[in-house]
């Protein structure tokens, strides 16, 4: 799975550990239907590989971690 398709999140891998943020700054990070959905999708990728042991979850910008 490419994990540039998704459009509120970013998604990154180094190893066994994987890095999702959240990034809509500008909304400080707000929690939306599509935030969730890519959330789901992204953290069920993510279960099936095998070397990924541990998921950091974290919010883009300065400001919040969500809203």
């Amino acid at each position: 799975m490419s994990y540039e398709e998704f459009e509120t999140i970013k998604v990154t891998v180094d190893g066994a550990i994987a890095r999702i943020t959240i990034d809509r700054p500008t909304a400080l990070n707000a929690l939306s239907s599509t935030v969730i959905s890519e959330l789901t999708r992204a953290c069920g990728e993510l279960e099936l590989q095998a070397d990924v042991r541990v998921v950091i979850v974290t919010g883009g910008g300065p400001k919040a971690f969500v809203a």
